[in-house]
């Protein structure tokens, strides 16, 4: 009898996650968002604070400099921590 080739497998639908769990998630990461708005005071001044010389603020400045660590400090955890929670994940699911 000879093996199935991917080629003559039916098409099947190729998303990692059925539309109502998508949802549910997309919702729980909604409210989330709105209780972090919520929580966070408005500024007290409108105003960014003084411009330098280049037409920048200091707000802006610590944007950049904010960003520029995040940006390391994912590039060096995520991946291992990505890794960590696949593997504790597949250990689950081969358990069963």
């Amino acid at each position: 009898m000879p093996q199935p080739t991917i080629e003559s497998a039916p098409a099947t639908d190729h998303t990692l996650m059925g539309a109502g769990v998508a949802g549910v998630a997309s919702s729980a990461f909604e409210r989330l968002s709105q209780a972090v708005q919520e929580s966070v005071p408005a500024p007290a001044a409108p105003d960014p604070g003084p411009t330098m010389s280049n037409g920048r603020t200091l707000e802006d400045l610590v944007k950049e400099m904010l960003r520029l660590m995040l940006k390391e400090w994912l590039d060096r955890n995520l991946p291992p921590m990505v890794e960590r929670f696949v593997e504790r994940e597949i250990v689950r699911l081969t358990r069963r």
